[in-house]
């Protein structure tokens, strides 16, 4: 099971950098502290998982950020180019 915590925390330590990075490329304020605010997210979620019995703690929602993230990455795919 450690392993699986550790590849966890690893993608959302990726996510969360990724999210950062993109945040001020993001064409409308509310998508660029949209991307900030999940990248803040998820940077939370990874520094309470590194601490000992914490992945278990941020495993579920960890899980529903990703989903979240997701989701916002959908609506930006389908949203109308200008």
């Amino acid at each position: 099971m450690m392993g699986d915590d550790m590849e966890m925390l690893a993608h959302a330590e990726s996510i969360a950098r990724t999210l950062e990075l993109c945040s001020p490329l993001m064409e409308t304020q509310r998508i660029r502290e949209c991307f900030a605010e999940l990248g803040r997210r998820f940077s939370d979620l990874v520094t309470i998982g590194k601490e000992p019995g914490g992945a278990e703690i941020v495993a579920d929602p960890i899980r529903n950020a990703i989903r979240e993230a997701e989701q916002v990455l959908d609506g930006l795919i389908r949203m109308p180019e200008h």
